[in-house]
């Protein structure tokens, strides 16, 4: 048992670090999609193999069951709480509202759980045996979550943790991409704000039909790894700049970098 163990948390620790290097791609998109990686040769998938994803009209589908319209969605993560299905195969959530009340004392904190979306409690002074946790070049105490640097893991300090990105202490961040299975079935892109360090869960769907096309750079790359955006087509590491509308006009830089859609950067 003891090897068994020693196997598994070295599995774990191995593929925290593969995470670390590769999250950067936008890899948690694919992943939690459940697509199949082929890797390149700097151990990061170079490409993804994504179910033929279709949308029938009035049916919802998430993790291989399907929902008609009105339906609630189950196994959606810790923040989308209340997700339901609309009539047109498009989903609705609940806003989240993590409002958790005035402190008694400015020195109190909010406290949090690995598998809850808001603070479930707080901690005042004294704080007495207080757990602490160094991670991104920052200390942290019992019970603050952090976001390890670099990586789409979800961390809550607490005694024990020794700096790696682990359960009990950490968990690999879902977005439940399948909620917007309309805009995947059309090939939109997935698009990230700018300046993060790791390309975790899409902020914005940017959709052909929606967007137009500006200064394409063709790479010359000929390869049977495309990206598909809408009806379109581009090789690897063709890049091009989207215009599109979200309560104003914005740019988007988007990049044939890691197949089968375009990945874009948002202007905020």
């Amino acid at each position: 048992m003891k090897l068994a163990s020693l196997i598994v948390s070295t599995f774990l620790i191995v593929a925290i670090k593969a995470a670390k290097h590769c999250d950067n791609l936008g890899t948690l998109f694919y992943d939690d999609l459940g697509c199949t990686p082929t890797l390149g040769t700097v151990g990061c998938p170079s490409s993804y193999d994504c179910p033929n994803f279709s949308v029938t009209p009035g049916v919802c589908k998430f993790r291989g069951k399907e929902y008609t319209g009105g339906q609630i969605i189950n196994g959606t993560s810790r923040c989308n709480r209340g997700c339901y299905c609309q009539g047109a195969s498009a989903t609705q959530c609940a806003i989240v509202d993590c409002y958790f009340g005035p402190k008694d004392n400015e020195e109190c904190y909010n406290t949090y759980t690995l598998h809850g979306c808001c603070a479930s409690g707080e901690k005042c002074p004294p704080f007495n045996d207080l757990a602490t946790c160094k991670a991104n070049g920052k200390t942290y105490r019992e019970g603050e979550k952090f976001v390890g640097d670099g990586t789409c893991m979800s961390c809550i300090c607490g005694k024990g943790f020794k700096g790696e990105l682990v359960e009990p202490f950490c968990e690999r961040i879902k977005c439940d991409v399948e909620l917007e299975g309309d805009k995947i079935a059309d090939n939109c892109a997935p698009a990230y704000r700018k300046n993060k360090s790791a390309l975790c869960c899409p902020s914005y769907y940017i959709c052909q039909s929606k967007s137009t096309t500006e200064d394409v750079v063709l790479s010359g790359t000929k390869s049977d790894r495309k990206c598909k955006f809408g009806n379109a087509e581009y090789n690897l590491h063709d890049t091009l700049t989207l215009k599109y509308t979200y309560g104003g006009q914005h740019t988007a830089k988007c990049a044939c970098n890691l197949p089968p859609l375009l990945t874009c950067t948002l202007d905020y």
